[in-house]
C-alpha cells in the first residue's frame, strides 16, 4: 500500500459508518517520531499532528 511505501506503516481500519462510505484509519506505529528528538522535560508530546495533512494532500491528488 502507499502507507507501507511512504510511512512504512500499514493502517488498520475500523469504526465503519453504517452507509460504508466513513472509517477511520489507524496508524499501529507513529513513523515520524523515529526523527523527532525532544527535550527530557517533552517527553510526554504526541509528535503527529502533521500526519493528518500528509494523508488529506495525498488523497486530495488522487
Amino acid at each position: 500500500t502507499a502507507f507501507k511505501m511512504y510511512l512504512g506503516v500499514v493502517p488498520v481500519t475500523k469504526d465503519w459508518a453504517d452507509s460504508n462510505k466513513e472509517f477511520s484509519l489507524v496508524l499501529p506505529d507513529n513513523p515520524l517520531e523515529d526523527f523527532v528528538e525532544l527535550p527530557e522535560n517533552e517527553k510526554t508530546l504526541f509528535y503527529s499532528n502533521v500526519l493528518p495533512g500528509i494523508i488529506r494532500g495525498g488523497l486530495q491528488a488522487v
